[in-house]
C-alpha cells in the first residue's frame, strides 16, 4: 500500500477513535516517519471525506483555539412503541366544541 493510502487510513481510525487537532496528527505522523504539512492534512481531509461511509460525517469543534476533528457516526433513531393497554375508546371530548364569548358573537 502506498504512503499516501497508509496516512489516510491511520488518520481516519485516529478521527473514529477520538476528537485530533491539526498538530497532534503532525506529532502521530513524525512518529511513524512521515513528514506532511498542515496543507496536505487539510487536503487529507477532504479525501477522508469521501472515503465515510453514509452515516458518518467529518466534524470540527474550536478549542482553546485549536480547530479539532472527528469523525461521528450517525445511529438510526430507534423509538420504542407503547404497548396501549386497552384498544377501546369510550369518550372523547374532540367533537365538542368549547364555547367562548368570541366564538359566540
Amino acid at each position: 500500500m502506498s504512503r499516501y493510502l497508509e496516512r489516510l487510513q491511520d488518520i481516519k481510525a485516529w478521527l473514529k477513535a477520538e476528537s485530533i487537532g491539526i498538530g497532534d496528527i503532525l506529532k502521530r505522523l513524525e512518529a511513524q516517519d512521515m513528514k506532511v504539512s498542515r496543507r496536505q492534512i487539510n487536503r487529507d481531509f477532504s479525501a477522508i471525506q469521501s472515503m465515510l461511509e453514509d452515516s458518518e460525517m467529518l466534524k470540527h469543534f474550536y478549542k482553546d483555539g485549536q480547530k479539532y476533528f472527528y469523525i461521528h457516526t450517525a445511529t438510526p433513531f430507534k423509538s420504542e412503541r407503547v404497548a396501549i393497554e386497552t384498544t377501546e375508546i369510550y369518550h372523547t371530548n374532540f367533537y365538542n366544541q368549547i364555547l367562548t364569548d368570541e366564538i359566540q358573537l
